[in-house]
């Protein structure tokens, strides 16, 4: 009996002089992003984001897009503690990223899955430029072209446009948010 005392009594000593028990948790596994980030700031602290519209360009709405892109920016680049924003005057040290809004079209067709049932494929084209805080221009993609998956309209409406918003965000903000921070 005496001799199982003194073996614990040993293990607790053994375990108390490894430091076992004082030491910190080990830190979490460092999670990757799901894209490399190439692309070079030089010194930016936040990406002030401008969504312009050409004159023939009226039926997307520019502040649902720069705000998709502000989500997605500031989703992408948490680990860099940037942060996006819109509406804001801008201060010394941020980056700007213009995107412009070139063209846009809607192509309906009836669906082949009942009567009343239809279809929108959309396009867009823009122009995006993001400059750093020094004036550099870091990345640009000029005439970039955006095209849909045929997305099902509502049988209540008519205008497809009035149903682009889930597009913008789903496959316009992260497709453009991933050119300009793989860009070399």
């Amino acid at each position: 009996m005496i001799e199982k005392k003194l073996l614990t009594l040993a293990c607790a000593a053994g375990i108390l002089a490894c430091g076992a028990c004082f030491l910190p948790p080990p830190p979490p596994p460092r999670i990757p992003p799901t894209a490399p980030i190439r692309i070079g700031l030089r010194g930016s602290r936040r990406i002030r984001v401008e969504v312009t519209q050409a004159p023939s360009s009226y039926h997307i709405n520019a502040r649902w897009l720069d705000s998709s892109l502000v989500q997605e920016i500031e989703s992408r680049l948490r680990s860099l503690h940037l942060k996006a924003y819109i509406g804001v005057a801008p201060e010394e040290g941020d980056a700007v990223l213009q995107v412009s809004i070139l063209q846009e079209s809607v192509t309906s067709e009836p669906a082949t899955n009942g009567p009343g049932a239809s279809t929108a494929t959309y396009s867009i084209t823009l122009n995006c430029v993001l400059t750093a805080s020094d004036g550099a221009i870091v990345w640009r993609a000029d005439n970039r072209v955006f095209t849909s998956r045929k997305y099902p309209l509502s049988n209540f409406e008519r205008d497809a446009w009035s149903q682009s918003g889930p597009w913008l965000q789903s496959s316009v903000a992260p497709t453009l948010v991933t050119q300009m921070l793989e860009a070399k």
